[in-house]
């Protein structure tokens, strides 16, 4: 009986998700940030620093990703550097705050579009794990009505926390990120903002120009790129360890064995064990993707989509931002695509929607006065997927396209 109660416990709270024990978010998050140092040699010609051996400094926050050392920031923490130039840069990591031992960090990958970078710290043998932060979805934050989101980083070598405030202003230059009420200094680049349980929703980008009290952050989701690898590792480590726990029930515990024997004969339930992403491809292409929490049984065998353009253009001087028609896909106007790739031992299917950048391109062309290099702010895809005849609940993503342009 006790053995029942306590996985019971456990597995509501894997449902819930991790629960936090301390009593702020600020001191959950604190032991995931990192203070970021990078120093190389100038080599730029008429560089005042040129030839001094470690003159170009840049300093920034970023915060685990990962357990294996994998950290999160922005791209432009590089740009001194590069800037200048420079040659035998070092980076170190400081965990927690610039007092710590540095650790040296090589480069793992970047998004430079959208200003995120992943690194990766040479963890010590004799140092504990890693605390990664919690990943959370900015989809589910409710923007119409906002709670207090947290955000903490370092200037300089001085450790800042504070509570933001979503601000619903778009910025003009940067149309992906979000707005915060919060003045944010040099140095906090790269900090996560997170919500009251240590979500991290968004990665501070910088101050907004047309308001020095207004933080640009950019949306986690636009991450998944560079850090989605990550987060199925953590799923999978979380299946294994509630498998461990249901091989552990017995049909003497009916609730609980009932309720995960008949997860996947409830629509409603099954919904939930499909996550999606989607991304632009160099080929034109619109790919679609989702992983399945748990392996076996029910895929998902095709989808009705739609893909809503949001355009940029300028107007009276003003670059501007407004939604197009829904793209027509199909020559039928159904929109009807199936599942071209099934990979069941990762659990994953992918749908490919062909022609999307030609579509994009001649839509594009009936407007006046569009950016070239950044015609669209982002395009929305609403997803309806259908498993053994039966549809799923809708499912939304913002991508933003990368092809390139004609």
């Amino acid at each position: 009986m006790f053995r029942f109660i306590f996985s019971f416990i456990l597995l509501i709270g894997f449902a819930a998700g991790p629960q936090l024990a301390q009593a702020t978010p600020h001191d959950d998050v604190k032991p995931g940030l990192i203070y970021l140092k990078a120093s190389g040699t100038a080599g730029k010609e008429g560089h005042p620093k040129r030839g001094v051996k470690g003159g170009v400094i840049s300093q920034g926050t970023g915060f685990f990703v990962g357990k294996d050392g994998f950290i999160l920031t922005t791209r432009h923490f590089l740009d001194p550097l590069e800037d200048a130039e420079a040659r035998q840069v070092t980076i170190t990591a400081s965990i927690g705050g610039a007092s710590s031992d540095d650790i040296p960090v090589l480069i793992a990958s970047e998004l430079k579009r959208v200003d995120l970078l992943l690194l990766k710290a040479n963890m010590p043998f004799d140092k504990p794990a890693p605390k990664p932060l919690q990943i959370g979805r900015p989809s589910q934050y409710n923007r119409e009505n906002p709670t207090p989101l947290f955000t903490s980083g370092f200037h300089g070598e001085t450790y800042r926390r504070k509570e933001v405030e979503f601000n619903a202003s778009e910025s003009d230059d940067f149309p992906y990120a979000w707005t915060v009420n919060v003045k944010t200094n040099s140095g906090q680049s790269g900090s996560p903002v997170y919500d009251g349980d240590g979500r991290v929703l968004g990665v501070v980008k910088a101050t907004a120009k047309e308001d020095d009290e207004l933080t640009l952050i950019v949306p986690i989701d636009y991450a998944m790129p560079l850090i989605g690898h990550l987060e199925i590792d953590r799923l999978n480590e979380q299946v294994e360890w509630l498998m461990g726990v249901v091989d552990g029930l017995t049909p003497e515990d009916p609730p609980l064995h009932l309720r995960l024997k008949g997860i996947e004969e409830n629509i409603h339930q099954l919904s939930s064990r499909f996550t999606w992403t989607a991304f632009t491809a160099a080929d034109g292409t619109l790919r679609i993707r989702y992983e399945k929490l748990i392996g076996g049984g029910a895929q998902i065998g095709d989808i009705t989509i739609q893909v809503k353009p949001y355009i940029r253009f300028k107007e009276d001087g003003e670059i501007k931002t407004q939604a197009t028609r829904p793209l027509k896909l199909t020559d039928n106007g159904k929109n009807l695509f199936e599942r071209r790739n099934l990979d069941e031992s990762e659990r994953i299917g992918e749908f490919l929607i062909p022609d999307v950048q030609s579509k994009l391109d001649a839509l594009k062309d009936v407007f006046a006065d569009v950016p070239p290099d950044e015609p669209y702010r982002n395009i929305e895809v609403t997803i309806l997927p259908t498993v053994g005849g039966e549809t799923l609940e809708t499912r939304r993503l913002s991508v933003v396209p990368t092809y390139a342009w004609n």
